[in-house]
């Protein structure tokens, strides 16, 4: 019974999937985030239930759409161009893609791992082409950013409700054991308290250090969302009803927002938040001219070698995330 409520689920999914990316328009940004945020809990519920294929099918669902949609956008426009304003970043779009072709050829990890790392690593370049593609009416830009807000604070405020009171407890009651061992091939051995090691990090003292999680079941997806919503709110671009000074409710979610970004201790968060001070501290004139050139080299430096970084090692990454 769950399992046939479950293929129901999964051909729903399939189906506005397909409608969505065909037709374009802002419903497949809503889709997309919908399932981001409750896709892997969905599965772990009915975990003990499901075929490996069924998950595989199911997960497979929102880049299904993404390349749906990065197929019909030319098919429809009837011709593929590149205008010149465009030429450095098809520059920088070839150099990373080089550099994915060559994880994937050039690896020691088993060929499952190997895809799902690809999977992982092609999943943002799809983003954006498809993102900038997208029919957005001009009436509807506030209401998604506003939707986007409350959908971060959601995950903010249930992460930490999650990594504070319910714990791994939590996970390993709903199943999660299960689904990260028939599901996702983890050995049960490689499990730290019932949970995958993406639930914690060593990096601080070389101590497990617990990180925010929240529905998602991803520690990188939630701290990437949760930001998100952040950076909405530090652009002005979404005007809540009350905006009077920092203990306005705009005031009140930002820090709540922040504090949940921090507590995921992502590193890609984190490069993030560096980026976004640097960013205001050029247009708000924090710092001296000389000092914000050399603080941007310098920041421009550690980037591209935590990319790299990122790269070599996405076949570990794309089995603890995707």
């Amino acid at each position: 019974m769950l399992t046939l409520f479950f293929m129901v689920i999964m051909i729903s999914a399939v189906t506005l999937a397909v409608f969505f990316s065909i037709n374009n328009k802002i419903k497949i940004i809503y889709f997309f985030l919908f399932m981001v945020v409750f896709q892997n809990i969905t599965v772990i519920l009915f975990c003990k239930e499901l075929p490996p294929l069924y998950n595989t099918i199911f997960s497979g669902t929102k880049e299904l759409m993404l390349y749906i949609a990065l197929i019909f956008t030319p098919v429809k426009r009837g011709t593929i161009k590149i205008s010149r304003g465009e030429y450095i970043s098809a520059a920088c779009l070839i150099i990373y893609f080089i550099m994915v072709a060559k994880n994937f050829f050039m690896t020691t990890a088993a060929m499952n791992s190997a895809i799902l790392s690809l999977r992982y690593m092609l999943v943002p370049i799809l983003c954006i082409y498809v993102g900038r593609n997208i029919r957005i009416k001009p009436n509807e830009y506030k209401k998604l950013l506003r939707h986007i807000v409350l959908c971060s604070l959601v995950l903010a405020v249930f992460g930490v409700i999650e990594m504070v009171f319910l714990g791994d407890s939590f996970w390993t009651a709903i199943g999660y054991s299960d689904y990260a061992v028939n599901l996702k091939g983890n050995a049960s051995y490689s499990l730290f308290n019932g949970v995958t090691i993406n639930f914690y990090t060593w990096d601080l003292f070389g101590i497990p250090i617990r990180r925010l999680v929240s529905i998602t079941a991803d520690p990188l997806a939630s701290s990437y969302l949760i930001y998100l919503g952040a950076l909405i709110l530090l652009t002005g671009c979404v005007s809540l009803k009350t905006n009077r000074g920092f203990l306005s409710s705009k005031g009140v979610i930002l820090a709540i927002l922040f504090i949940a970004s921090l507590l995921s201790l992502s590193k890609a968060v984190f490069v993030l938040i560096g980026l976004t001070v640097l960013l205001c501290a050029y247009f708000y004139r924090w710092l001296p001219k000389p000092l914000l050139i050399a603080a941007t080299f310098v920041f421009t430096v550690l980037f591209f070698l935590m990319l790299g970084t990122y790269i070599e090692n996405s076949d570990k990454i794309g089995r603890a995330h995707v």
